[in-house]
């Protein structure tokens, strides 16, 4: 006779409207079907990643289909209860939902509980610290980059079956995740009054602190305020010489009216400037000095690949 399943069972073949249930959903498959291949999987995927001990005889739940506010994932057992709520873009977090999401974990019995909120931001930035300070003992930050090293780094020592699916979930992430997420833009500096920037000052006077926003003459609508980075091209140097992440903009008056307000301490100068020879490397930036256009949108892919040059 066949097993009729409920709506919160975990099965890699379900299909989702929304993308990131469908992701979200694919990575508790993975570490369902892990009991077969590796009974510690789970336990070293959360401590690799977490930090988390995870106890036996766990359940997952994939929740799909009910009310606002309800976690993506529940895993528990009689000690322990996990929350995920899972986001594939930058800055999509709602603090209704975390909030929903808090209420719900206190009532729970078990005496672990977390929410875990799995998104592209990286883990360091303002935005998230903000919203893990609304309840640090409860709410942990999960970089998809970190789930993607994992499973990669496990996939490449093993052969088999389970490792085939790993490979191509991993190829997934990193096409609609990474290869389309907007990490920050890259900006042309203008140099000279209107802006007020001055290319033999600008580099020493951030060095000492005294800039805590940036202008620019329209707004860039990617610098939301969501721990995305603006970074800076220099044109007489041709390079890339600073990336910070913006708080929040604000219009005030002047040719470049558009405040880009910094998040303290997250501006770096990149001691070793970035070659535009470098970003011109990478496809769609292939015109970037000859261009127009006065500021261009970078994916996570491409970051990651420029900034090792910086380091």
């Amino acid at each position: 006779m066949m097993k009729s399943q409920n709506e919160t069972d975990v099965n890699i073949f379900r299909s989702y409207k929304q993308e990131e249930n469908r992701f979200t959903n694919g990575l508790i498959a993975i570490l369902d079907l892990s009991k077969i291949e590796d009974n510690s999987f789970v336990n070293k995927f959360f401590q690799d990643t977490l930090s988390i001990q995870i106890t036996p005889n766990i359940d997952f739940k994939v929740l799909r289909g009910i009310e606002e506010g309800t976690p993506d994932v529940e895993i528990s057992n009689n000690e322990i209860c996990f929350y995920i709520e899972a986001k594939i873009i930058l800055g999509a977090l709602k603090m209704v939902q975390i909030d929903s999401h808090i209420r719900s974990l206190t009532r729970k019995k078990q005496s672990t509980k977390k929410l875990i909120l799995l998104t592209p931001d990286n883990s360091k930035s303002g935005y998230i610290k903000e919203v893990i300070d609304k309840k640090p003992d409860l709410i942990v930050h999960l970089e998809w980059k970190k789930v993607y090293n994992y499973l990669d780094g496990y996939a490449k020592q093993n052969k088999s079956v389970f490792t085939e699916i790993l490979s191509q979930y991993l190829s997934e992430i990193q096409m609609k995740i990474f290869e389309q997420d907007i990490i920050g833009v890259i900006a042309k500096i203008g140099f000279g009054d209107k802006s007020g920037v001055y290319r033999d000052k600008y580099l020493e006077e951030m060095r000492k602190g005294e800039w805590t926003d940036w202008g620019t003459p329209r707004l860039y609508k990617n610098l939301d305020g969501h721990g995305r980075k603006l970074i800076l091209y220099d044109p007489k140097q041709e390079a890339l010489t600073v990336e910070v992440e913006i708080k929040n903009v604000k219009k005030e008056d002047g040719e470049y009216p558009w405040r880009n307000k910094f998040v303290p301490n997250s501006l770096k100068i990149y001691e070793k400037p970035i070659p535009v020879s470098k970003l011109e490397e990478i496809d769609k930036f292939r015109n970037f000095k000859k261009g127009r256009a006065p500021h261009w949108n970078l994916t996570h892919e491409q970051y990651e690949e420029l900034i090792k040059y910086s380091e």
